[in-house]
Parts: C-alpha cells; structure tokens; sequence
C-alpha cells in the first residue's frame, strides 16, 4: 500500500478517484522555469530543515563552534544533516 492511500484514512477522510497525471514541460523555458522553481524550493525546504535541527538542539551552538573553537565534530554533524535533509526534499520533490 501506497503512503499517499493511507493520507485519506488517517485523515478521515473518503478516498478520492482522482487519476494521477505526470507533468511534463513542453518548451526549453518551461523546463528551466520548472526547474530553478524546484530548486529554489529545494534550498528553502534544506534552509529549514537545518533551522529545525538548530531548534532542536539547543545546548549546541553550531555557529559558534564552527567559527569560534574550530570544532571539526560539529561540522561533520551539521554536513551530515544537510546532506539528509536535503536527501529527503529531492526524493520528495522528485515523488
């Protein structure tokens, strides 16, 4: 079963028949238009998953550590973050 199936029934709400339709761009500009539009929500929705993590983590001071102590630990963590957040906005972008 399909996690878009299980939306409806968490939500109480009656499945709907509605066929899916792929898009797809008809001229070069679309195409770029379609793509830096996805882009640009790609880098916010990363932007944000990082703020979430900052959030999250409150006795880290990430900025700090980076700058300041130099502390390599922290930016491994921080790139790995990004790096998966970024993994799950591209897979859910893409569909």
């Amino acid at each position: 079963m399909h996690a878009s199936s299980l939306l409806p029934l968490l939500l109480g709400v009656a499945p709907t028949s509605v066929p899916h339709v792929p898009w797809q761009a008809q001229t070069m500009g679309e195409a770029l238009l379609a793509a830096a539009a996805f882009g640009l929500v790609g880098l916010v929705l990363v932007l944000l998953g990082f703020k979430a993590f900052d959030v999250v983590t409150p006795k880290i001071d990430v900025q700090k550590e980076l700058t300041e102590n130099k502390n390599n630990a922290v930016a491994i963590v921080a790139a790995a973050v990004i790096i998966g957040v970024a993994i799950v906005v591209s897979k859910a972008i893409a569909g």
